[in-house]
């Protein structure tokens, strides 16, 4: 008599051998998922902070950055709303991390300082 099957053992062994797979490769891909998730965030923090830069460079004039001494250093601050309603950034702005919509009233800190005439962008949303 010719069985055609799996024995109780050849299946329990394959059962445990994919279990073991799986141990592996879970956490590692659990893991590139969420590394990808950070530099997602970061990129969206590069853009946001690349949109401010676009803001100033088009309304440097109006800002009243004023350098009347080379030690002043002027700080000022622009909000994610103003960047999409002068179209330098587009609605809604989504955290990649977890799929929320960030809030519109968080702000890009900016500093000028009048000796190096240099801008610094800061954005911190966590």
């Amino acid at each position: 008599m010719n069985n055609k099957g799996f024995t109780l053992l050849e299946v329990i062994l394959v059962v445990a051998i994919l279990g073991v797979v799986t141990l592996i490769v879970v956490p590692s891909v659990s893991g590139i998922l969420n590394k990808n998730k950070n530099e997602q965030y970061d990129n969206l923090k590069k853009s946001i902070v690349s949109a401010a830069n676009i803001y100033v460079s088009d309304n440097r004039y109006n800002l009243g950055v004023v350098c009347n001494d080379l030690s002043d250093i002027y700080s000022f601050t622009i909000t994610l709303k103003t960047l999409v309603e002068n179209g330098n950034l587009t609605e809604p702005v989504i955290d990649p991390r977890d799929k929320t919509e960030i809030n519109l009233d968080n702000i890009v800190n900016i500093t000028y300082n009048c000796s190096n005439k240099n801008f610094n962008y800061e954005y911190n949303y966590d």
